[in-house]
């Protein structure tokens, strides 16, 4: 979303780790998982707030040949006067020839805690979206991005949900996994302009979410109340060999007798699906 990503360049510090083998210019296998949220027109200030983030990037070179660019991005800020909060976090992998493992992983989190008083309406707006692309080239690689955006407000005298939004995605190439979806409590209100878009299926996939909404809750009585969201962003590239075709028996028996023989196993492991939208 346009506008969120322009506030968090204004007034956002950030984190960036990145792990450098290739230029991306001609990556085999991509994937990347970004995320934005923005929190505006609180009907108060906090008391306190917090802001933290932070990032992990892997790369694995399994063959001399491989190429790998891995990078991690992620900033938060909680700004009292006026209530305002946002964060932004990203994760980005690309691959390029040989056999490599590559896992880049970012979160960011913020909270503020509000005095409210008895007889009370409390309200914010917000304003979000999630993105996750994969691409592979050839039988062998793949290539998995996720991402989880949540948010909860908590009463701190028993530290009980009070309500909550979420935003969840999955995509995997190749392979089924693959969704994107949304969930929230009933005082949380989404506009009618929140969309979700996805292509499932192929060597490049995508799934999207933008999220307009807002929230608004009576307090009968003086409440606490912390509001801590959190985003996380992942993705992993990775090639293996491709075993050769079977060579014929006389062949397989004339290399026994002058070359000796080596053979070798991979085997893949595969996610459990969450959810299944395709």
């Amino acid at each position: 979303m346009g506008f969120v990503k322009q506030v968090l360049l204004l007034f956002t510090p950030c984190l960036a780790v990145s792990m450098v083998t290739i230029s991306p210019s001609k990556a085999a296998t991509f994937a990347n998982s970004e995320g934005n949220f923005l929190f505006t027109g609180f009907s108060q200030n906090p008391s306190t707030t917090f802001a933290g983030f932070d990032g992990d990037v892997s790369a694995i070179a399994i063959s001399e040949s491989a190429k790998l660019f891995t990078e991690a991005n992620a900033d938060a800020i909680f700004i009292v006067d006026p209530a305002l909060a946002s964060n932004s976090s990203s994760s980005f992998a690309v691959g390029e020839t040989g056999d490599y493992l590559g896992t880049v992983e970012s979160e960011t989190t913020i909270r503020g805690v509000f005095d409210i008083t008895a007889d009370t309406n409390f309200n914010f707006n917000f304003f979000g979206d999630l993105n996750l692309e994969t691409s592979i080239d050839n039988v062998g690689e793949s290539a998995r991005a996720s991402g989880d955006i949540f948010f909860t407000l908590i009463d701190t005298s028993n530290d009980t949900t009070v309500d909550f939004f979420s935003l969840v995605g999955n995509v995997t190439t190749p392979g089924g996994n693959d969704f994107i979806a949304y969930d929230k409590s009933e005082n949380v209100s989404l506009s009618n302009a929140t969309s979700t878009d996805f292509n499932f299926g192929g060597n490049q996939e995508f799934a999207e979410a933008d999220i307009i909404g807002s929230y608004q809750r009576y307090f009968a009585a003086n409440t606490r109340l912390a509001l801590v969201e959190v985003k996380r962003n992942r993705v992993v590239v990775s090639a293996v060999p491709v075993p050769e075709p079977s060579a014929t028996p006389a062949l397989f028996i004339a290399s026994l007798t002058f070359f000796g023989c080596c053979g070798v196993r991979v085997k893949a492991k595969s996610n459990k699906p969450i959810k299944y939208t395709k």
